[in-house]
């Protein structure tokens, strides 16, 4: 079978093992659907991802005989129907076949031959950074490597993988990565202006697997570094994705800049205002804020999807599943990365947090912040965006001082007077650092002093955290009375063995007890 026919019959059979509502269970009369899953009403593009919607949506299409089948016996009717009908994207098959004819074409046009060279002869160069047996072994396995498709009539000829490495294999991305190991001395080569970190030190580019940073003072510089890779990647038989590659100008400037176009073999290069780079969003004006309304977007969606899979459970989850539930869904993706973004921007992502809490209570929307996170026990996810941060400073000051982070993180300390605190890391974590009372730690740059406080630095961040919010609710008109029956820590009902829908009444009488507003 095809991956796709795999992906078929075990999200369908996944499916048949749930017990999901059916059409008999919606209605008492019979009806032409009796048999089939009742499918959401409301869906999103994340939550038709799920293999519980897309084995419901794909059983609904199943004949009727099938569908009838107990779990053992579906799986094995579901191979012998899908053996029959391979599938692929692209190709449309035409009554319930695809001719051998087809699918070769279809080959062709994904894997071109190459007349001039193969792969392992462009891949020559990887030999010194193997054993020769291993070496061996990979110059067998591309000089041979080929691919062939399965049809109803049979199979279709060997199309021999001549260009390119295999695809899902898990040494792909290491022999690319030792094949453009050459790159940045190419650039010098051609004497290329860098990006300078220091007085000694620059760079001419960034990669991470296939994705390249071309890094340019000068819009003249720029062209020059898109020439020189437009012949490496000649020498290399590299082809370069024109209409991914973009141009973003970084300024300080608020006003408009001036329109100045790229090429790369004589076509013009899009100017972007944002580009996303490993997953975080890059702004022309050198801040992260469309960084930071991005992942509150993906955190809101996230958030959804926890709020579905409460409620598609049937179970009356406790406030601590549900808390760990935010924690892997919607934190982990709130705070990607946060550790280099979202030291100026953690107010933003409070929103998120607060309003999770909140839904699941339902809450009066006008509550405070600090009465959330008082009643529920939780802290500001500022504390984590601290903790990932001095984690990060940690590694830096453990490197070597050729690295270029640590290079970057010496310029960021040596303008901290002279530059904007909002374009300087540094300086926001000196902030931090300053805010409780260990400014001297800071100051003295020792990975192994940072060490031995990390701890007790911790605790003193969260104890700030925590008395702001013991601070808010004693002094706050609105609540005169709430610091008078909190606990100041997680409510005791709400670590209780109760249904939701009681402890949520009882938290609604607790926090509305103000503003007059119950929900049930």
């Amino acid at each position: 079978m095809t991956v796709t026919n795999i992906y078929i019959m075990e999200v369908i059979t996944h499916v048949s093992r749930l017990n999901l509502q059916i059409g008999t269970d919606v209605h008492k009369y019979v009806t032409r659907q009796a048999d089939n899953y009742v499918l959401p009403r409301h869906r999103t593009a994340i939550f038709e991802d799920k293999p519980s919607y897309v084995g419901r949506k794909l059983w609904n299409h199943l004949p009727e005989k099938i569908k009838r089948l107990d779990c053992v016996t579906l799986k094995k009717r579901l191979s012998e129907f899908l053996k029959g009908r391979p599938m692929i994207n692209g190709l449309k098959p035409k009554n319930n076949s695809i001719d051998l004819k087809c699918w070769q074409d279809y080959l062709q046009k994904c894997y071109p031959p190459r007349t001039d060279c193969t792969t392992w002869d462009v891949l020559d160069v990887l030999h010194p950074f193997f054993d020769a047996p291993f070496s061996l072994v990979l110059q067998d396995f591309y000089r041979k490597a080929t691919v062939r498709m399965s049809a109803a009539s049979g199979y279709t000829e060997e199309v021999p993988i001549a260009q390119g490495v295999m695809q899902g294999d898990t040494i792909s991305p290491i022999l690319f990565a030792i094949f453009i190991n050459d790159m940045e001395d190419y650039f010098v080569k051609k004497e290329c202006n860098y990006v300078s970190i220091n007085e000694r030190a620059g760079l001419n580019l960034l990669s991470y697997a296939d994705d390249s940073v071309l890094l340019s003072n000068t819009r003249v510089d720029a062209q020059k570094k898109l020439n020189v890779l437009q012949e490496y990647c000649h020498l290399n038989k590299l082809v370069v994705n024109v209409s991914k590659t973009k141009v973003l100008i970084f300024k300080k400037s608020h006003g408009r800049a001036r329109r100045e176009t790229l090429y790369y073999e004589n076509n013009p290069l899009e100017t972007v205002s944002t580009i996303r780079y490993l997953g975080v969003v890059f702004s022309n004006s050198g801040l992260f804020h469309q960084a930071a309304k991005d992942m509150k977007r993906k955190a809101a969606s996230a958030s959804g999807c926890v709020q579905r899979i409460v409620v598609d459970s049937r179970c009356s989850a406790s406030w601590s599943s549900r808390a760990k539930l935010f924690d892997a869904m919607v934190r982990s993706v709130l705070l990607y990365s946060s550790e280099l973004w979202a030291l100026r921007y953690w107010q933003q992502l409070e929103v998120i947090q607060t309003k999770f809490i909140k839904s699941s209570f339902y809450w009066p929307i006008r509550t405070p912040g600090y009465v959330v996170r008082l009643e529920t026990g939780r802290h500001h996810l500022v504390y984590n965006i601290f903790k990932s941060a001095f984690n990060w400073w940690l590694r830096i000051l453990n490197m070597c001082d050729n690295r270029a982070p640590k290079m970057c993180f010496r310029r960021l300390l040596a303008t901290d007077a002279n530059e904007n605190k909002k374009y300087n890391w540094a300086s926001q974590m000196k902030e931090f650092f300053e805010d409780i009372g260990y400014g001297h730690i800071w100051a003295q740059q020792d990975g192994q002093v940072a060490k031995v406080h990390k701890t007790e630095i911790f605790k003193s961040f969260r104890q700030k955290l925590y008395n702001l919010d013991a601070a808010a609710a004693i002094n706050s008109p609105l609540r005169v009375a709430y610091h008078q029956f909190t606990t100041y820590d997680i409510a005791p009902y709400l670590e209780s063995n109760l249904p939701h829908y009681k402890v949520r009444l009882f938290s609604q009488i607790r926090i509305s007890m103000h503003t007059e507003a119950i929900v049930i």
